[in-house]
């Protein structure tokens, strides 16, 4: 939907760590899930490469803050503060440092082009996408992403719903995940 915008495979990188923070809650795994995917592509599409591996491991700190965080558990543990309230306590942040991120990839891009035209140089920041899709097309993929969409609400609604523990929740996406149920 934003590939076509200057920064915009950058901000859907911002948005891929997003999603996958809220499934591992580790930030390590999302910087190593989604950067070994998305790196080298944002390299192939003109970024350069410390700007895609810092956008990467900024963003992939989202799991810190966005349930189900194993950091949060293991403070709740060692606390005995409720885990259930801290994964509350960060979603507000951890969606407000995703839309931070995103501002930032804009900011810079934008910046880097004017740079780039005023200075007739090449900085390697952000080139827009060739092509750019219909709503009709974009509305089309959606289907393809109710999966993955509908184990995170499934996760966050049963974490937030009290319906069952962090380690209940854990077991059943990583089964339903993996198919093998």
């Amino acid at each position: 939907c934003i590939g076509h915008l200057r920064g915009g495979l950058a901000m859907a990188s911002v948005m891929a760590c997003m999603l996958f923070a809220a499934v591992s809650g580790s930030s390590p795994a999302t910087v190593v899930a989604v950067g070994s995917i998305v790196i080298a592509g944002m390299v192939r599409a003109g970024y350069s490469q410390p700007f895609a591996a810092g956008v990467i491991c900024n963003a992939g700190t989202l799991g810190i803050l966005i349930p189900p965080s194993i950091v949060m558990v293991v403070y709740g543990a060692a606390t005995e503060t409720s885990v259930g309230k801290l994964f509350m306590a960060g979603v507000g942040p951890g969606l407000m440092l995703t839309a931070m991120f995103s501002i930032w990839v804009v900011y810079k891009s934008w910046a880097e082009k004017n740079e780039k035209i005023s200075a007739n140089r090449s900085t390697g920041i952000a080139m827009p996408a060739e092509e750019s899709f219909s709503w009709k097309q974009r509305l089309e993929t959606l289907p393809r992403l109710a999966p993955f969409l509908g184990l995170i609400i499934i996760v966050m609604v049963a974490l937030y719903g009290g319906w069952a523990t962090p380690s209940e929740v854990a077991g059943s996406a990583s089964t339903v995940a993996s198919g093998s149920w």
